[in-house]
């Protein structure tokens, strides 16, 4: 697992610990304090250059307009400005959370990503009030709270029920393979298959469970070869019984990354086909 420790003074993160709907259990570590002010620094950073360019913008815009009413100009250009430069600040940690799955600007460079505290990806209205509630966080006295709460998590956090994480999908020794991606494009132009799954164990899977494969390959792909390996027949023998398969049982046993690349296939056609 990657470690958490980005600076000399921390200790490990906190591990938390999720269970998919086919009961299986993934881990994520919580981000540590210093990277989550590291990565506020770097989005404040942005916007603070913003809210100076937005300023010099609405001058030089209203300046020819206004020659000879003296400095109230400058106090009406400047209280505009703080009033656009909330509503950026606070629109832009949204839009960047729900558009980059969780991840800001100074997020992505530290290697971590917002959640909700169930483990799902995070959610719009989360993603508003997390980041609504940063005019109360940003008083001085609050910054204890997420140096101090269960989790690292700030006001915001506990009120929107969400987790600042390690993102797992910035590990950079992964396999050079694409995720689910070994077998082709396509389970109907698959010749050589192992696994054949009916219209009526199709009933049996949701559009969710390509998400969940997904997310499970790039967390074994992470993991030790030993560990990988148990995560993926652990994850395929759910599905097998799910889908009615104990005639396979001993297959999906002996090459679960197989059945899962097939199943993935499936699903994948089956939903694609439904979209059009």
């Amino acid at each position: 697992m990657q470690n958490s420790k980005r600076f000399p003074w921390e200790t490990d993160g906190e591990i938390v610990v999720f269970e998919t709907p086919e009961q299986t259990r993934i881990s994520h570590q919580v981000a540590p304090f210093g990277a989550r002010i590291a990565a506020a620094l770097i989005d404040y950073t942005f916007l603070v250059l913003l809210g100076i360019l937005l300023w010099l913008l609405l001058l030089i815009a209203v300046l020819p307009l206004s020659l000879g009413a003296g400095g109230r100009v400058f106090l009406h250009v400047t209280t505009v400005s703080i009033v656009l430069e909330f509503l950026v600040s606070t629109f832009y940690f949204v839009w960047c959370e729900v558009r980059g799955e969780g991840r800001t600007r100074g997020k992505k460079r530290l290697g971590i990503r917002t959640i909700m505290a169930n483990g799902q990806g995070l959610t719009l209205a989360a993603a508003l009030v997390r980041n609504l509630a940063r005019i109360v966080d940003n008083l001085p006295i609050l910054w204890l709270v997420p140096a101090l709460a269960k989790g690292r998590r700030r006001l915001g956090d506990l009120l929107a029920g969400t987790l600042v994480v390690i993102d797992d999908t910035t590990i950079t020794d992964l396999p050079a393979r694409p995720v689910m991606g070994r077998l082709g494009q396509s389970y109907q132009n698959l010749v050589d298959r192992k696994f054949y799954f009916s219209a009526e164990m199709a009933t049996k899977l949701y559009a969710d469970d390509l998400n969940l494969i997904e997310h499970l390959e790039v967390r074994s792909q992470a993991a030790s070869p030993a560990q990988g390996r148990r995560i993926r027949e652990e994850v395929a023998k759910k599905y097998a019984e799910r889908l009615g398969l104990q005639a396979e049982k001993a297959l999906v046993t002996e090459d679960p990354q197989r059945f899962l690349d097939e199943l993935y296939l499936f699903l994948k056609d089956r939903f694609e086909a439904q979209a059009y």
